[in-house]
Formats: structure tokens, C-alpha cells, sequence
């Protein structure tokens, strides 16, 4: 069982990255539409998505997609607030010494 988890929290990983990837994030104003002001989705948001459900009911009762989007090199989870945003928008803010 701990190795489905393992490919759940892997696919939704790489199903996140796709979601914020600068392909698909410039072109999906739903998408943008949920982001806040510092650019962050929350996960309850992104867990109604039709591919990221499908995933996670695989792996019902846990954490998979805030593991999944605490360990993307890519992307910036706000624990605290349960979000995730584009890893550029940490970027932004640490050039601009926010």
C-alpha cells in the first residue's frame, strides 16, 4: 500500500508542476483566477481538478498532495495556508527583498 502512495504522491507531483508550468499556467485563467495576490492555489482548490481527484482517490485520508507539493523543486508550498504557487513567484519576491 505504501508504494501506490508513493507513485499517488509522485503522478500528482508531476501533475502540479504540469498545472503551474509556464505552458499551461499563462493560458488557464481558471486557474489563474484562484491564485491570491502572491500567486498561491490552494490545495483544496487544485483537489476538486478532475486528474488530481482520479489521483487522490487512490490514496484516500492522506497527504499526498501537500507531500507532492512540498517536494517539487519547482513549485512553492505554503504550508501555513495550505498553497502552492509557480516556484518564479518565490523568485520575484526574494529579488525584489520581499
Amino acid at each position: 500500500m505504501a508504494g501506490d502512495h508513493n507513485q499517488v504522491e509522485c503522478e500528482a507531483r508531476q501533475q502540479l508542476e504540469y498545472y503551474f508550468s509556464y505552458a499551461n499556467y499563462s493560458r488557464d485563467a481558471y486557474l489563474r483566477g484562484l491564485a491570491d495576490g502572491r500567486g498561491f492555489v490552494a490545495l483544496a482548490d487544485l483537489e476538486d481538478f478532475p486528474k488530481l481527484a482520479a489521483l487522490l482517490a487512490r490514496a484516500p485520508g492522506d497527504d499526498v498532495l501537500a507531500r507532492a507539493a512540498a517536494t517539487s523543486p519547482l513549485l512553492d508550498y505554503d504550508a501555513a495556508n495550505g498553497a502552492v504557487a509557480r516556484g518564479e513567484f518565490r523568485r520575484l519576491r526574494d529579488a525584489r527583498g520581499e
